[in-house]
């Protein structure tokens, strides 16, 4: 009788954590790991803070070369 309820447990667990993988496989991105979409637009907003940033500091370190239009170069 032990052996039967250890049994059945074991397989419970088991599809239980077999759904778990199938669901986070499809997840609308195809990663194992989804966020909702409130913590994936706070993800992507940092992300473009810290491009945006690092586009101003390169920007301040260079100094702007003049280019001439290609209209001024067609004369």
């Amino acid at each position: 009788m032990i052996m039967r309820k250890d049994k059945s447990a074991y397989l419970s667990m088991r599809d239980r954590i077999e759904l778990g993988k199938r669901q986070a496989q499809q997840s609308q991105w195809g990663s194992k790991y989804a966020l909702n979409e409130d913590m994936s637009m706070k993800a992507k907003l940092a992300s473009m803070v810290r491009r945006i940033e690092e586009f101003e500091l390169r920007n301040v370190h260079t100094e702007a070369q003049p280019q001439a239009s290609q209209l001024y170069l067609s004369i």
